[in-house]
């Protein structure tokens, strides 16, 4: 909490970066960060979710080391999905999050998820709804995964995405490079490269 008001003192931060999984309490949804949510609240902070490498803990991941290859972006959907399971955007509702890497597999499974909302009360409100409110990077690299992720979640929550320093030289161009050679129109290349990030950090043009 001291970390957190120093950022908020300093006035030269917008919000916070968390892991999918914490060191000590490995779960976001745990009661006892609650006073964490709600001085993020509070402040309006932004908060940006990114996976450790840990492939959910998963031996089957880590047997085949698959941490990064596939454990990632299961770390970025399984955080995300627990976050809605727990109701946090609900209840800090003025928290923004920001989540890596188009979200995992969160486009592709959207209608499971919200199947599941449906017919068996999986969460508390309406995944797809919340979801449309969180802001995904495209550090993904692939078009058509970039095209599913602005049908599901609109384009207006997309942003450009590096991934540095996993990805770095030709990699690390690519990924705005993609962007720029897609099927979007141009407002919407312009909204994913940087108007959606200026707007999310409250920056300046």
């Amino acid at each position: 909490m001291k970390e957190l008001e120093w950022i908020e003192n300093s006035g030269q931060f917008c919000g916070i970066g968390l892991p999918t999984l914490l060191a000590q309490q490995p779960y976001l949804s745990d009661s006892s960060l609650d006073p964490v949510w709600s001085f993020l609240d509070e402040h309006a902070m932004v908060v940006n979710i990114h996976p450790t490498g840990c492939g959910v803990n998963s031996p089957w991941l880590l047997r085949h080391k698959l941490e990064w290859v596939n454990g990632a972006p299961v770390e970025d959907a399984t955080a995300t999905l627990e976050l809605l399971k727990a109701d946090i955007p609900r209840r800090f509702p003025h928290i923004t999050f920001h989540v890596a890497h188009l979200g995992g597999d969160l486009p592709m499974l959207a209608q499971r998820i919200e199947d599941n909302y449906e017919d068996w009360d999986a969460f508390p409100a309406s995944p797809n709804e919340s979801l449309r409110k969180f802001f995904f990077d495209a550090a993904n690299f692939h078009e058509p995964s970039l095209a599913l992720a602005a049908e599901t979640f609109g384009v207006s929550q997309l942003m450009g995405g590096s991934d540095f320093p996993y990805f770095q030289e030709e990699k690390y161009v690519r990924a705005f490079d993609y962007v720029r050679t897609s099927r979007f129109a141009d407002e919407e290349k312009k909204e994913i490269l940087w108007s959606n990030a200026a707007r999310l950090l409250k920056l300046s043009l």
